[in-house]
């Protein structure tokens, strides 16, 4: 009987190992190309406002590729023009309800950090706080490649 016990257990030890193991790292999960599959504001505005920013979010949802080499350059295209740059991944973990920031420096001007949640092999989720008109933005980036 005994002898079962630790053939059991030693087999759940080797599957936990495999499994954990066989685990991506946050770096390697983000390496793809990514389109915007959704983006969200709750920005207050008026009807004709919010109909016209659901308008643009559509054209702006058709022209960008967002892209994220295993080398660390990256490339993002919007309407036609592509800014080259670097990425890098600040954190190894999200726990729940944290954060992982993916910084992103484009063509060595400007630096964006990225607040990921929900990070998958499909795509994230980017959570962009405005602290001028006090709201929040979160778009949905779907992995194409």
């Amino acid at each position: 009987m005994n002898t079962i016990i630790r053939i059991t257990t030693l087999a759940i030890i080797a599957a936990m190992a495999i499994l954990t193991s066989c685990k991506q790292s946050p770096r390697q999960t983000l390496i793809g190309e990514y389109k915007i599959s959704d983006m969200t504001t709750d920005l207050k505005m008026s009807d004709d406002d919010r109909a016209a920013w659901q308008s643009a979010i559509e054209e702006y949802k058709q022209s960008t590729v967002f892209i994220l080499k295993g080398d660390g350059s990256m490339q993002q295209t919007i309407d036609g023009v592509t800014q080259k740059g670097t990425w890098e991944v600040l954190g190894e973990a999200i726990e729940d309800g944290e954060a992982m920031i993916l910084k992103v420096v484009l063509e060595g001007k400007s630096t964006i950090n990225m607040e990921i949640h929900d990070l998958s092999g499909n795509g994230f989720i980017y959570t962009q706080y405005d602290e001028n008109t006090k709201s929040k933005t979160v778009i949905t980036y779907s992995k194409t490649k």
